[in-house]
């Protein structure tokens, strides 16, 4: 049986590098399901992020906001089924400042996507939602396009693993599901990404994600080797907007 996340009840008291995180599985909030471990993924290659995708992206939200007929994709996405998100970030500089070469500093502005394998054409659809529902954003608007990055990640090669340990950081992306006492089930994931930039140990990354997943009690050495763990990778490729206007 697949399962929700659990959400936390009372303040959040997650650091701020943990909150940036939320957005990778932000969609499971609404409308989408882990997917139980012991069920099959049917990933079909290829198995590969390209620039393509993040061009198609910052298209559909082009003309979403000007009003014009939804765009086709320049690439494959017949047969093709990942579990996918689509993350826009937003440069602090100006856009007259990036094309000068100046380093920026990029914040998100939106981020949705599915740990349950879909269509890749509904790329569409999630580049749509993450620029326009993400709820914790206002909708991306036309004068912020020139400051945006788009990026799409694939996620692939799941693997069912006996001990809660055998992944590497920066290599996989986790997905845990565990009960406490009470019999209360809780599960969460972090992109590969995640634990290499913030500095974790595998262990403190499980016990992030522990506390990500909503449960507010003890985390004792019983819990850590009782968690059910899937590892899986991403591929990721991003575009801003200057390099998307090139292509």
């Amino acid at each position: 049986m697949s399962v929700l996340e659990a959400k936390p009840k009372g303040k959040d008291k997650r650091s701020t590098a943990e909150r940036r995180y939320e957005h990778h599985e932000d969609a499971i909030d609404r409308d989408v399901l882990i997917p139980n471990p012991s069920e099959s993924i049917p990933l079909i290659s290829p198995e590969r992020a390209t620039v393509e995708m993040c061009a198609f992206c910052f298209d559909v939200i082009i003309n979403k906001i000007k009003k014009l007929p939804p765009p086709s994709p320049a690439f494959q996405v017949e047969g093709l089924i990942f579990p996918f998100f689509v993350t826009w970030e937003k440069s602090s500089l100006s856009s007259k400042r990036l094309r000068s070469g100046r380093k920026t500093e990029l914040s998100l502005r939106g981020c949705i996507g599915t740990l349950s394998p879909q269509p890749l054409a509904k790329l569409a659809d999630y580049a749509r939602s993450s620029a326009f529902r993400d709820t914790r954003f206002n909708p991306i608007n036309e004068s912020e396009i020139p400051l945006l990055k788009c990026s799409v990640s694939l996620l692939i090669d799941y693997e069912d693993v006996e001990d809660p340990y055998d992944w590497e950081v920066g290599k996989h992306g986790i997905m845990i599901t565990f009960e406490d006492k009470h019999g209360v089930e809780y599960s969460g994931t972090y992109l590969p990404e995640v634990a290499s930039e913030q500095n974790w140990t595998k262990e403190e990354a499980l016990e992030s994600l522990i506390r990500k997943s909503g449960y507010s009690g003890k985390v004792s050495d019983k819990m850590m080797k009782s968690l059910e763990l899937t590892r899986y990778k991403s591929s990721k490729c991003g575009l801003h907007y200057d390099a998307y206007l090139a292509m």
